[in-house]
């Protein structure tokens, strides 16, 4: 996964590449696509001639190359060509400029490292599935595709970039549930287990999540998760244990709360001197060190001092914020989902910070009130864009192009090469005879 920072200097965008999370498949489209579509394509193949050889032996080679496939490369041969691909993306941003009639200089991109390459991932998913052995109950990584009813999955035990704490802990669910007589839900409106979401810190604290479906009723399903307490408890007594009942893809804690079991209910990371509380469906990068020389790199080149107030858009649990918060005048974050603005403002108190505020709502939405109410027209104001894989919306991107007052933009994306958030670029440095556009000149 590649972190991409663009920022403006008056009309100038900077870019930053960093290497977040190693040989971990992505699945965004773009610049990435002749390599990735030709990778895919052999993966798809190879699948489903050997799909039906699967067995206990081979299952963690079938599942390091859905989900690692580069886990036979070496790391450097890995960082050359995603500084390939990271050129071919500003190249393509530049093509398309010229098509819409504006001029872009070439820009050359280069890697970051990270510092670390294996058991690196501090939260993931395991979803539940029939496996090799046709057991409906198994916890690990899908091989193959769920559309066309060709999958299965495969337990993490041999995946390099999965802390062993994390296997031990999807080892017992999968355990667990295959003592328990409630089903696995393979479709929506029957079954019931679904996935199990374990996160961790850096000094070893566990959360895990069982996510269920909405199949049997609410004292049923207490029942079934005190007794799935009972059995962690005597495994992993230390650790925080909840579940959330979903009856969607996809279930925020406003639409379906997460329920503790036993533990408290987040967990408490540091990042250089400052800490962190997270919350289940809190965002926080899946790879600390490399987290670490992103932010070093994205402050370097925004030129923080204390004369700045830094917005955070899609701020998330406000780490730009708080981390910059001893370089700049005022920090202020703006953030959609409540429970990652709640984390932010206890992480907030928890570092006796006093010059930052964290605003609920959308940028859009909230852009103009922020520097119209919080800010003094004085001020120097620069914005860092952090959203999530598929972008920003058309009207946060109006909103930023129809702001005079913000000096310098940083956008970071884990996904550059999705649909949406490279147009996301293409609108940033659009020519328009109503705005200034923005200008890409450099990329580290």
């Amino acid at each position: 996964m590649l972190s991409i920072v663009f920022i403006k200097l008056c009309n100038i965008f900077l870019f930053i590449i960093v290497e977040i999370e190693c040989r971990r498949r992505g699945r965004g489209r773009g610049s990435y696509k002749r390599f990735t579509k030709q990778r895919k394509i052999q993966l798809e193949i190879k699948q489903d001639l050997m799909l039906g050889t699967i067995n206990e032996t081979n299952q963690h080679i079938f599942v390091a190359n859905s989900v690692i496939p580069f886990c036979n490369t070496s790391y450097e041969e890995q960082l050359k060509w995603k500084e390939q691909q990271a050129n071919n993306l500003c190249k393509k941003l530049g093509k398309n400029l010229q098509y819409i009639r504006t001029t872009m200089n070439y820009i050359y991109a280069t890697l970051v490292p990270s510092p670390v390459t294996t058991a690196y991932r501090n939260k993931d998913e395991f979803s539940v599935r029939h496996g090799v052995d046709g057991n409906p109950k198994t916890v690990g990584f899908l091989v193959g595709k769920l559309s066309i009813g060709r999958a299965m999955c495969v337990p993490p035990t041999h995946l390099m970039s999965i802390k062993e704490s994390h296997k031990e802990i999807a080892k017992c669910f999968q355990e667990y549930i295959r003592l328990s007589g409630q089903p696995t839900c393979l479709n929506f409106g029957q079954g019931f287990w679904r996935l199990l979401i374990v996160r961790s810190n850096e000094v070893g604290d566990l959360m895990a999540c069982a996510v269920v479906y909405p199949f049997i009723s609410t004292t049923a399903t207490e029942i079934e998760m005190l007794k799935m307490q009972q059995y962690f408890e005597k495994r992993f007594p230390k650790i925080t244990l909840m579940y959330q009942v979903c009856a969607q893809s996809r279930c925020t804690q406003e639409e379906a709360p997460y329920e503790l079991l036993y533990g408290r209910p987040f967990l408490i990371e540091t990042l250089k001197e400052y800490t962190f509380k997270i919350s289940p469906d809190s965002f926080f990068q899946i790879n600390k060190p490399a987290a670490i020389a992103m932010y070093n790199k994205a402050f370097e080149m925004l030129e923080l001092n204390r004369n700045i107030v830094l917005l955070d858009l899609c701020c998330g649990t406000g780490v730009f914020s708080i981390l910059a918060s001893k370089r700049v005048k005022k920090a202020i974050g703006i953030e959609s989902i409540k429970m990652s603005i709640r984390d932010a403002q206890e992480s907030k108190k928890l570092n006796n910070v006093d010059n930052a505020e964290f605003i609920l709502g959308q940028v859009e939405k909230k852009l103009d009130y922020v520097i119209n109410n919080l800010t003094s027209p004085e001020d120097e104001i620069v914005a860092i864009l952090n959203p999530g894989r598929a972008g920003v919306g058309n009207k946060a991107i109006n909103a930023l192009r129809n702001s005079t007052r913000i000096s310098r933009i940083l956008y970071i994306s884990c996904k550059p090469d999705y649909d949406s958030t490279f147009n996301n670029f293409v609108e940033l440095s659009r020519t328009y005879s109503t705005t200034p556009p923005y200008r890409l000149t450099q990329a580290t």
